[in-house]
């Protein structure tokens, strides 16, 4: 499923895990959650995202991955 249009909007970590929460089906507010987000490097702002996440909701465990990650960073 791609959600990358999620990342084109709102990226504050409320209104970013609503949106994902609404295209995945999935409860990502609950204590056993994670948010795992592979290919990151193809969505810029994705990226950005994982600032807003790690600053406003530190208690989620979020994982980024990317097989080209690496060159987007340089």
């Amino acid at each position: 499923v791609s959600l990358r249009s999620i990342f084109k909007t709102d990226l504050t970590a409320d209104q970013l895990l609503q949106n994902l929460e609404l295209g995945t089906g999935v409860n990502l507010l609950s204590k056993d959650s994670a948010l795992f987000i592979d290919e990151i490097q193809n969505e810029p702002r994705a990226l950005l995202a994982l600032r807003y996440l790690f600053e406003q909701r530190p208690e989620l465990p979020v994982i980024a991955a990317g097989s080209l990650v690496e060159f987007v960073l340089e």
